[in-house]
């Protein structure tokens, strides 16, 4: 839901704005579950009060991003540009985009005391909360949408899934839509394009990871 769309007709309006509700909550409550403490001290302050963590706010919005490319087959055989997450949230005005698409729902999560984020502008915006926390866990699963609370969960008695299962499970949903995407975009495009296309995004990525000295 990070990247732009539009609505055609008006008959199912709020139909479609309540499912882009639910989209967001349902990005957010997935990416805040699989943030990492490291990913957390790497972009902000490490470890807060009760084992919390403190970070900069476009970590988390690095995550909910890097959702749309977990199992992208573009991504796995350097077919995309590496940076391309990273360039998504920090590209200029890109963190206040991220900030008005989640700013409902992150500042629902502060009011129910399950994170606290701080004020001040976008940039200056910090999260905290404790991934580690079963009460915090357990409420952010609850938000999980119902497909992903279908997959087998862990054998912790918990009933929901490992940070690891739930990457696992999201990479599963997205890596056969991001194969038929590449498939169609060919067929539409044609043939000779789409390679002469996917040769110049290959290079590009492979140039992104392999620099020349």
């Amino acid at each position: 839901m990070h990247k732009p769309t539009v609505t055609i007709g008006n008959e199912d309006e709020e139909i479609m704005q309540a499912q882009k509700e639910c989209n967001l909550n349902y990005a957010l409550a997935s990416s805040l579950l699989l943030m990492e403490r490291n990913d957390c001290s790497i972009g902000g302050t490490g470890v807060g009060k009760g084992g919390s963590v403190v970070c900069d706010l476009n970590v988390l919005f690095e995550e909910i991003a890097n959702l749309s490319y977990a199992g992208d087959p573009r991504m796995d055989i350097g077919g995309e540009d590496p940076a391309k997450v990273h360039k998504l949230v920090h590209s200029p005005g890109q963190s206040e985009r991220f900030w008005n698409l989640y700013r409902y729902g992150l500042e629902e999560l502060h009011s129910k005391g399950l994170i606290h984020v701080t004020n001040g502008t976008t940039s200056q915006k910090t999260l905290e909360y404790n991934p580690c926390d079963m009460s915090t866990r357990s409420a952010l699963f609850s938000m999980l949408p119902p497909r992903l609370k279908q997959f087998p969960s862990s054998s912790n008695g918990s009933g929901e899934l490992s940070q690891l299962q739930l990457a696992r499970a999201i990479t599963d949903i997205v890596k056969p839509a991001a194969r038929d995407q590449s498939i169609k975009g060919a067929l539409t495009a044609g043939i000779v394009r789409s390679v002469r296309y996917a040769g110049a995004k290959f290079a590009k990525g492979a140039l992104r990871k392999f620099p020349l000295l």
